[in-house]
């Protein structure tokens, strides 16, 4: 199946800004995991720039973890991340529904430039960074073994 698409609003700042030079190469695949029933994290593939501060994210944001895990959270957590941008013109249930249970495979990233038109309909910090992103949530889920990680964060296996 094809899954479902959301527009992400991104966050002015160095990681979000390598995260659009990292997609002008081709979309993005992550294969996720979640991870303690407050988010979906995988490898990038590459480490990005870190702009971590203390923040609580909430269903939709869209978090860059040490630089190298991205993180679609669905529930609130207090930590010191970098906002990497949020989910905008979906509901909590409609991105906990894309998301569903356990890991989420294939999940491709692809760069879509706001119009001029649609800046007005969005809230967004007044700067000359503001782009988009597409994330498309596929529902198929892992096969096989379960990867269960109770010592921290999932870690990039292969």
């Amino acid at each position: 199946d094809g899954g479902e698409t959301f527009t992400a609003i991104l966050a002015d700042n160095s990681s979000a800004r390598a995260l659009v030079e990292l997609l002008k190469n081709g979309d993005i695949t992550i294969d996720m995991e979640d991870y303690a029933n407050m988010e979906k994290v995988g490898p990038l593939g590459k480490k990005l720039p870190r702009n971590d501060a203390p923040i609580t994210a909430s269903c939709g944001d869209l978090i860059l973890y040490q630089g190298k895990y991205f993180v679609i959270y669905y529930a609130r957590n207090s930590w010191s991340l970098t906002r990497l941008g949020r989910i905008e013109g979906a509901s909590s249930e409609q991105i906990k529904s894309a998301l569903g249970e356990g890991g989420v495979r294939g999940f491709p990233l692809a760069i879509n430039p706001i119009k001029s038109h649609e800046i007005e309909k969005i809230q967004y910090n007044r700067s000359s960074f503001c782009r988009a992103i597409y994330i498309n949530l596929k529902h198929s889920k892992y096969h096989g073994r379960r990867k269960n990680y109770t010592d921290g964060r999932p870690r990039a296996v292969g």
